[in-house]
């Protein structure tokens, strides 16, 4: 009976369904409390646990919450399930299912060992800054992606095995896509988005179904109220793929243009959340531009062979390519232009060259996103803006160009 229980217990667990869970705790409250109430107690607060973290409750900033609340939790009731203790008993049942019991508590503790560690991802992650590379929450995340097969043993434990597996997995396909995409990898940024978007698909079912109340969705914040407080984080998530996916046909829709139909990319940037492709042609309308140049800028290297340290939206230029104390570049930026708006737009590259050098000269610091006001021989105004790990843009009150 009790292994049927916990068999139960760790499905509904790792199914997202939390109430179940509840219902078979309290329905099997006296016959696990014979064996151990702390056991019973645990199982309690486990399940409110992964409710609240599903919620993302725990990067709320509350004054009255203490801070790491639900990370100290998880820390607590690990603590516990390994300090478990029980009766004395003679029988060998008894003895058979204290040992279970036992086991399973050593199990938990890992569980929950491993939960406090994705807390601490998502925090960092919540708290970088625009520019932060991605690159070291990723290695963190494989390295928890490794400690999951290593920690949890036993078929009983495999659904909340394949939850943790799913989540970290898509987690770290969108952190992958996002750099891959800022650095015009299109397969490995494409390869990224489709393993995401597996596991959203999977997800999908359990929890638009869940029942209503608040959360927070921002893709880059956490203040906006929505429904259905448990999908906060699948909601998060899904919000993050699918402004990746209209970036990822923005930054590449010369590629895509160039294997699908006018109507065919019609329809597919009419699916995105957002179709940057068509707010810049509008953009451009609305202010008299004439057209809209994306610039892909190359690594650089010094005379001494040395390439330029890469990060996420940013080129960080070698240390003698500029001066310490005026951050002045030394070497001239080269760009290739990867985009233009609209397609029909015949218009020599050689000037925009000289105008993105003169933004380049413009930077205070290599490692900040600025934007840049020139003028070009009178006429027009020039806005130059760096967007991305190899791109700034350009606007001129005649045409727009992003590099």
């Amino acid at each position: 009976m009790l292994e049927k229980f916990l068999q139960s217990y760790f499905t509904s667990i790792g199914a997202f369904a939390w109430d179940k869970a509840r219902e078979m705790t309290e329905k099997n409250k006296q016959f696990i409390c014979t064996h151990s109430t702390q056991f019973h107690n645990l199982l309690i607060t486990l399940y409110q646990n992964e409710r609240s973290y599903f919620s993302l409750e725990f990067l709320e900033q509350k004054w009255f919450l203490k801070k790491d609340q639900l990370r100290n939790s998880y820390s607590q009731i690990q603590a516990n399930f390994l300090a478990i203790k029980f009766p004395d008993v003679t029988s060998t049942e008894a003895k058979d299912q204290q040992n279970m019991i036992r086991t399973t508590s050593s199990q938990l503790a890992e569980f929950c060992s491993l939960r406090s560690q994705s807390i601490a991802i998502y925090q960092n992650l919540s708290k970088a800054a625009m520019n932060s590379s991605y690159e070291r929450t990723c290695i963190s995340i494989k390295l928890l992606l490794d400690l999951i097969s290593k920690k949890l043993h036993g078929q009983m434990y495999e659904s909340i095995k394949i939850n943790l597996y799913d989540e970290l997995n898509l987690l770290h396909s969108l952190l992958e896509a996002s750099s891959s995409i800022s650095t015009w990898e299109f397969a490995k940024a494409s390869y990224a988005l489709q393993r995401s978007h597996t596991v959203l698909v999977k997800w999908k079912p359990i929890f638009t179904n869940k029942s209503s109340g608040t959360f927070r969705s921002s893709i880059f914040s956490f203040g906006e109220k929505v429904s259905n407080p448990s999908s906060a984080l699948y909601n998060w998530l899904e919000k993050m793929f699918k402004f990746l996916n209209s970036k990822t046909t923005f930054y590449f829709y010369e590629s895509f243009s160039q294997s699908l139909t006018v109507d065919e990319m019609k329809q597919a940037l009419s699916k995105m959340s957002y179709d940057f492709v068509s707010k810049s042609l509008a953009f451009m309308k609305k202010y008299d531009g004439n057209y809209l140049r994306l610039y892909l800028t190359n690594r650089l290297v010094d005379d001494t062979g040395e390439v330029a340290q890469i990060r996420h939206g940013y080129v960080i230029p070698p240390s003698s390519m500029y001066d310490e104390n005026s951050y002045a570049f030394n070497g001239s930026p080269k760009f290739s232009s990867v985009l233009t708006l609209p397609q029909t737009i015949i218009q020599d590259e050689v000037m925009d060259q000289e105008i993105l050098a003169k933004a380049y000269a413009t930077l205070n610091n290599p490692h900040e996103k600025v934007n840049v006001h020139l003028l070009h021989e009178g006429k027009n105004t020039i806005f130059c803006a760096l967007v991305d790990k190899k791109s700034v843009m350009k606007y001129l009150a005649e045409f727009v160009i992003m590099i």
